[in-house]
């Protein structure tokens, strides 16, 4: 017996191929007066994650935390060795590896790395299915719930 097709599994065979990070200022602070200024200027460095299928299919992640940009970039290229090869479907599955595989289980930086590639492959669910992220999250939840009227 054949299994049944959906729309959201229509390739069978996705592997995630690439992770790539990229560390970016769209505004440059002009000096650094204190955290308030910094934040009023634009200095912020934002870490923004590309994950990459063999599909073709790619989605994008953000995971910033202030004065530590440079140290989630490198646990999101240390955990990219792990992601390599995986279905980018399976979100619970990989977070839940991701959690438990490494050593040192917790602390901000490690989550806000974990929390990016979790975004990054809603964003790749989604656009496998033809569908918006939230709608793919919560395709299950009644709209009453969020005081949306019903028809």
């Amino acid at each position: 017996m054949k299994p049944i097709r959906t729309v959201l599994w229509r390739w069978l065979d996705v592997k995630i191929e690439d992770v790539k990070v990229f560390v970016v200022n769209p505004i440059a602070a002009e000096k650094f007066e204190g955290i308030g200024h910094l934040y009023r200027r634009g200095g912020i460095n934002y870490v923004v994650v590309k994950v990459l299928t063999d599909e073709g299919v790619y989605g994008i992640g953000e995971g910033t935390l202030h004065a530590s940009e440079l140290a989630v970039s490198a646990t999101i290229n240390h955990l990219k060795e792990l992601l390599i090869g995986k279905d980018p479907r399976n979100i619970e599955d990989i977070w839940n590896f991701l959690h438990r595989a490494t050593y040192w289980r917790g602390g901000p930086i490690f989550k806000t790395a974990i929390a990016a590639i979790d975004m990054a492959l809603w964003d790749i669910k989604g656009k496998l299915a033809n569908n918006a992220c939230l709608s793919v999250a919560w395709r299950r939840v009644p709209k009453r719930c969020f005081g949306l009227p019903t028809r």
